[in-house]
């Protein structure tokens, strides 16, 4: 089903997430196009959602393959008063949430709207977060998060790309380079779709439509401060794949280091216990384990 900007908005509960919604079949980067239209004054809350990506990218400059008809691209305008890693939490804890709700095809679509009729689909295992902005499920990465603050940190850009109904394989196109709707070969070992994992095509609308809700619920407590974000810190505990003792190696740039993962901290840092016994708090870097 193609991406609708009327439907997405019929599922919608929020106030101001998503009252603005900007499509479009192709872009470069949905980032790019939000800061373009936020420092012309797009009031916050706007979302920009594409069908598919040319220059779809990821933390470090990566990037990050965006194929039509089978992810979600969008980006989301904010204009918070403070901008700390927290929003990339908030992040993380909406999409993973979002999606462990609306995977499951036997969700009717009249129950959408209430909280409580969640139906978990038994082949959806884990639906999990890796420090700092990777969505995986079942152990493989099928979707990130990038946060951009622009105009000296008074507009901040959420971009996030989930792999929706991307297949296992993927066509070839004449002279053999990739199709783009499955994952090329040195990827298909490390990602993963919603419906690779559940064995079900997930209808994109209603997954971005939750996704815009479920955020505005927890950017409301992050707006709040004070409890209200240690309870996002909380729930991104919950939903982590890091925390639990994992062995891993952070990677700084210019040093690297080898530890165990221990706790996040409530600015969001990630707190690890270093081989030689030392603590270190990472604020940010690339976890690999």
């Amino acid at each position: 089903m193609e991406i609708d900007s009327q439907r997405i908005k019929n599922y919608l509960s929020t106030e101001f997430i998503g009252s603005e919604i900007y499509l479009y079949d192709k872009v470069g980067s949905t980032n790019d196009i939000a800061k373009g239209l936020a420092v012309n004054g797009c009031k916050e809350g706007a979302v920009v959602i594409a069908d598919s990506q040319s220059k779809g990218r990821g933390r470090l400059g990566r990037k990050w393959e965006s194929p039509a008809g089978v992810g979600i691209y969008l980006s989301i305008i904010l204009k918070p008063e403070r901008v700390i890693p927290q929003l990339t939490l908030v992040a993380g804890v909406s999409v993973a949430e979002a999606i462990n709700r609306i995977a499951d095809c036997r969700l009717q679509i009249a129950d959408f709207k209430n909280p409580k009729s969640e139906i978990r689909n038994p082949k959806l295992v884990c639906v999990s977060l890796k420090w700092p902005n990777d969505i995986l499920i079942n152990g493989k990465k099928a979707g990130g998060i990038l946060t951009e603050a622009i105009s000296r940190g008074k507009i901040v850009i959420v971009g996030i790309g989930i792999n929706v109904n991307n297949p296992t394989s993927s066509p070839l196109l004449q002279g053999g380079e990739w199709g783009g709707e499955g994952f090329p070969d040195e990827l298909k070992d490390k990602a993963t779709s919603i419906m690779i994992e559940t064995g079900n095509r997930t209808d994109r609308n209603l997954l971005t439509a939750e996704l815009l809700n479920k955020f505005e619920y927890w950017y409301r407590r992050f707006v709040k401060g004070g409890v209200h974000v240690i309870k996002i810190i909380k729930r991104w505990k919950e939903l982590s794949d890091t925390l639990g003792h994992r062995k891993v190696k952070v990677n700084l740039g210019d040093k690297v280091f080898d530890g165990v993962a221990l706790d996040l901290e409530n600015d969001g840092s990630l707190l690890i216990q270093l081989n030689d016994g030392s603590l270190k708090k990472i604020s940010a870097g690339e976890v690999c384990y």
